[in-house]
């Protein structure tokens, strides 16, 4: 007891000792479009996996450092992926437009989080990385893929539609699997609901199992390292 009255009872440190420490620590930021900008950040070059936060929305500033940053990471560093939190489907959209040299802007981008990419900064770091890529080889362009699954029926219907072009008997197996999905296809949250009171069948056997063979053939079809 009297070790835990000591700690209650001991006064604070002042915050202006934080302030110094954070001072001390702290650098000052050269302009975006500064390459020494980019530069302050090479010590993450190293790393396989470089991630740029939610911190990182808002403001126009926030969107041209993480630009700057990126660029750095994909100029001098050999970073050849940029996921976003965005729609795996429309962010189909953008990699098309900068990988296949056609002119880029961010009007795929039309579900959930959209705002986080429809902005001038952003639809700026897309020119540039189409640049980026016409001056690159085909195996040296930098690839632009979304993380989320925002319209899972708008998703289901872009992997039956790449299976029924490379493996239509596969694509009629995904049919079946995802089937169950159908009656919701418009009302996702009320599958969710359905399935969770037990009172549906859920399809999420039949789509987890769907996906699994999908990874297995990838990983059969992919060359040896």
């Amino acid at each position: 007891m009297a070790d835990t009255r000591a700690l209650v009872e001991a006064p604070l440190p002042h915050p202006r000792g934080a302030f110094s420490h954070i001072a001390a620590a702290a650098q000052p930021l050269p302009a975006f479009d500064d390459p020494a900008f980019g530069r302050l950040f090479d010590h993450f070059g190293d790393a396989r996996v470089v991630l740029l936060g939610a911190s990182t929305y808002g403001t126009a500033e926030f969107h041209q450092a993480r630009a700057a940053i990126t660029r750095w990471l994909v100029q001098h560093r050999g970073f050849d992926i940029v996921a976003l939190e965005a729609d795996g489907s429309d962010a189909a959209v953008l990699e098309a437009q900068v990988r296949d040299r056609r002119a880029a802007g961010v009007g795929g981008l039309a579900r959930a989080n959209s705002w986080i990419w429809r902005n001038r900064e952003f639809d700026a770091f897309l020119g540039w990385l189409g640049e980026h890529n016409r001056r690159a080889s085909r195996s040296d362009e930098t690839r632009l893929h979304g993380l989320d699954l925002y319209d899972l029926s708008a998703s289901l219907c872009v992997a039956v539609d790449y299976l029924q072009r490379v493996e239509p008997e596969v694509a009629r197996v995904a049919r079946e699997r995802f089937g169950g999905r159908d009656p919701w296809s418009q009302e996702p949250g009320a599958y969710g609901r359905m399935a969770v009171s037990g009172r549906y069948a859920s399809c999420e056997g039949a789509v987890t199992s769907m996906l699994a063979d999908r990874l297995q053939q990838k990983l059969r079809e992919a060359p040896a390292i």
